[in-house]
Formats: structure tokens, C-alpha cells, sequence
């Protein structure tokens, strides 16, 4: 496998409106950058490439935009162009906020495309991409519970909102933790399940501008490693944080457990290729429509 990165700072200016939580939470402060990681994977035969970036979604219009510009200046399908969102509410709004159209932050948006459109050029023009090893590795980290405890009458109540059940959260909760290792390119992907919500407490820290857990995740491992490391969000609807709205030092923590798997990972699979290293790695990319049966109370 071949790869190539890239890593841009895409934070906004403080005084930007935070996407999330209120439609009038504007920063104050910042605790950390946002990023925008990409990794661009060469097989042989088939390309793709993954962007990862601090912000909490986007509408799809751009999603779509966002593909094909990548798409044609590297001269792949818009369809192996995959776009994730760690899903911070510690990031701007870059959506419409169910049909707030008027929060979508445009100029921000302006500067998001051009950042893209300087990467991919740059990737295209000079990809420097390394010859590398890849492993899979899959491990367990307790970090996460799920936001909803449902009762014997069918009751979903919400923890966020219900502090006193929390003792009772015992529904499914994905705590795997997934890494995609490089080597010798010295790069890696991690995944996990939990809404980015640890460093967002009430007031003022809740209006800094902030990529939450993911960023001592990142921080830690290259500190550790020298590596560069993306953080792909798993699928976190119902999962958030065991400290979640607990401000900086529960994101640390949280960040720093995360790298820590990502650590063990790294020895096991580094010393045991022969289960954990990809014979014949190969990329590849799927777009699918689906038609979901809804109840007749949410199908318009």
C-alpha cells in the first residue's frame, strides 16, 4: 500500500457561532485547533481518500461538492472520496441546523473549499507517498456508555437530561476501538464510538472553540509515536462520553485512555504480523441509496 497525508489547521475565528447545542452559542475563547486529515491510499489498481475533519457534520449539498472537487483534481471517482466528521460541538456551523439555513456559516464554508482544493492540488502534484505495511488491529476501551435508558414500559429516558439514572445505563454501547496502522509510513487511524461532548460543560467552557477528545487523542500518540494520527468518529448516536459535559480535563483523560489502546494495539499487532498484517491490503469505496420503511407519524 502506498499513502499520502495531509493535516490543516481549519479552525475558526473566535466570535464564530458553535454548531451543536444552542443556535446562539457564539465562542469565546479556544481550547484547541480544529484539524482537517486527509490520507490518500494507493493500492495498485484502486485509490481512495479519507478526510477527516473537526466539525460536527455537514449538509450534503457540500458533502457532494466537497467529493467531486476532490474527485476530479485526483482524478478518482467522487465516490472514493470519503468525507467524516468527528462530530465536535466545539466547531462552527456548517449545516443548515434542521432548516436554520441562516446559521450556515458561509464564509466559512468559502474557506473550507479552497483549503481542499490547496491539498488535493498538492497531493496531486507532489503526493510524496510512502510504501508501507498495513495492520488492522481491534481492541476494547471503556469509555463510553449509552445516552438512553429505556424501561420496562418502553420509556427511552435521556441521561444528559436524568442524572440520577446513570447508574442504570446499561444499554448496548460499542467500546471497540478500531486502528488502521502504516509502517514504516508512520501514520494510523483510530475509531471509536462517543459524541465529542467531554470538554463541554455549562457556561463559558461549553463556548470554546474545541475539538474535544479527539484532540489529546491525536496529540498523545503523536507525542508518544512521532506518528501522525486521525481520529475517525464510530457510530455515535446514542454513545457519549463516561464524563461527558465535564470540561477539559474528562477530554483529556478521555483522549489519553483512547491513545493508549491505540499504544497496545500498536505492540500487539507489531510483533505478531503474521495475524495482524494485510497480506494484500486493498481500497476501495461504495455509494448506495436506501429506501427506509418509516412509521407513518415520521414519513414526511
Amino acid at each position: 500500500m502506498k499513502i499520502a497525508w495531509f493535516k490543516k489547521v481549519i479552525s475558526p475565528e473566535i466570535g464564530a457561532y458553535l454548531a451543536g447545542y444552542s443556535l446562539k452559542d457564539k465562542s469565546v475563547a479556544k481550547r484547541d485547533d480544529l484539524y482537517m486529515t486527509g490520507l490518500c491510499a494507493d493500492d495498485g489498481e484502486r485509490k481512495v481518500l479519507l478526510i477527516s475533519f473537526d466539525l460536527q457534520c455537514m449538509d450534503i449539498e457540500y458533502i457532494y461538492k466537497f467529493r467531486k472537487l476532490c474527485g476530479d483534481i485526483l482524478a478518482i471517482p467522487p465516490e472514493a472520496v470519503m468525507l467524516t466528521f468527528t462530530h465536535t460541538h466545539g466547531g462552527p456551523q456548517t449545516n443548515c441546523e434542521a432548516g436554520f439555513a441562516d446559521h450556515l456559516n458561509i464564509p466559512y464554508m468559502e474557506m473550507l473549499e479552497k483549503a481542499l482544493t490547496e491539498e488535493c492540488r498538492r497531493l496531486a502534484e507532489n503526493p510524496q507517498a510512502v510504501e508501507c505495511s498495513t495492520y488492522f488491529y481491534s481492541i476494547e476501551v471503556d469509555e463510553n456508555l449509552n445516552r438512553r435508558v429505556v424501561s420496562s414500559d418502553n420509556y427511552a429516558a435521556f441521561l444528559p437530561h436524568n442524572a440520577e439514572l446513570r447508574k442504570l445505563a446499561n444499554g448496548f454501547a460499542d467500546k471497540e476501538l478500531g486502528s488502521l496502522i502504516f509502517i514504516p509510513a508512520e501514520k494510523g487511524k483510530g475509531n471509536y464510538a462517543a459524541h465529542p461532548l467531554a470538554a463541554h460543560p455549562l457556561g463559558t467552557g461549553a463556548r470554546r472553540i474545541s475539538a474535544d477528545y479527539p484532540a489529546p487523542f491525536r496529540e498523545y500518540i503523536t507525542e508518544e509515536t512521532g506518528a501522525e494520527a486521525m481520529f475517525v468518529s464510530g457510530a455515535c448516536g446514542d454513545m457519549i462520553p463516561k464524563k461527558d459535559e465535564l470540561g477539559s480535563n474528562g477530554a483529556e483523560a478521555m483522549g489519553r485512555s483512547l491513545a493508549e489502546g491505540i499504544f497496545r494495539s500498536l505492540l500487539d499487532a507489531t510483533r505478531n504480523p503474521e495475524r495482524f498484517c494485510m497480506n494484500s491490503p486493498k481500497v476501495g469505496a461504495l455509494c448506495r441509496s436506501l429506501t427506509v420503511p418509516l412509521r407513518s407519524l415520521y414519513r414526511n
